[in-house]
């Protein structure tokens, strides 16, 4: 698929709980149309040494994991460096090679090393937008297909050492790792270049699809009694609050630093 730049008409989707995706992009893109991706694949080596050296170091791996998961489940660790546009400096510092590449690609609102035990399986789900390709750098590969890979849409593809796999986190996927040793890699959202205008939009509109999953998880049954007209506009409303915050962090942040 060959993208290009420019201004799109059309906004990037927000998953709502009460819409289905209507598959406009595909749930596979070509990494090699990606900005971004040669550099990433340049210093996987540089990277995946990094990571190694804060992981055997017992004060290093602390701060690395001790936060709260962007998942509880067993199995699956994440080491966060940037979510949805929110950095995390303590993390970050730990990483400048790799904050050194991220920030030399444009566009990128989302950074975290995934950490799949072996024999693990993460359950199908699906993300809250498509204005990003959500891109896989292989960092420790143990096996390939069948024993260890990621569906997206109903298609299996592997990972490979040091290369890139992108695809649409729109669509329902799942990874596995049933080989014996753990699977790791660096997970970065890059916008879609018809949305670099829109960083800031877009990044709010997926932490204000994350507020509404949650409010929704607590108060499901008394969202659903409510008319279908009101619970359309919990989200929206989400959005332009998540917006406006984030505008004003990031307006601080420039007068101050």
């Amino acid at each position: 698929m060959v993208v290009k730049k420019g201004k799109s008409h059309v906004g990037p989707y927000f998953s709502n709980h009460q819409q289905a995706y209507n598959r406009r992009c595909p749930a596979w893109y070509d990494p090699g149309t990606i900005d971004g991706v040669r550099q990433l694949e340049e210093a996987a080596s540089a990277i995946a040494d990094e990571l190694h050296k804060n992981l055997v170091d017992p004060v290093r791996a602390r701060v690395c994991f001790q936060k709260y998961r962007l998942t509880r489940q067993a199995g699956w660790k994440q080491i966060e460096l940037m979510i949805y546009g929110v950095d995390y400096p303590a993390r970050q510092q730990l990483f400048p090679v790799t904050m050194a590449v991220l920030n030399g690609i444009a566009g990128v609102s989302t950074a975290y090393f995934s950490v799949l035990s072996a024999h693990t399986v993460v359950p199908a789900h699906v993300g809250d937008t498509d204005g990003y390709f959500r891109v896989h750098l292989g960092l420790e590969v143990p096996a390939g297909l069948p024993a260890c890979g990621l569906e997206v849409a109903g298609e299996a593809r592997a990972w490979q050492q040091g290369r890139c796999i992108a695809f649409n986190d729109a669509y329902y996927h799942t990874a596995w790792n049933n080989s014996d040793e753990q699977r790791i890699v660096l997970i970065v959202d890059i916008l879609r270049p018809e949305f670099h205008d829109q960083k800031l939009w877009v990044d709010a509109g997926v932490r204000a699809t994350l507020y509404w999953s949650r409010l929704y998880g607590w108060l499901f049954p008394v969202v659903e009694l409510l008319p279908r007209v009101v619970t359309r506009l919990i989200r929206p409303s989400f959005h332009w609050v998540a917006y406006g915050w984030h505008a004003v962090l990031k307006y601080h942040w420039r007068r101050f630093h």
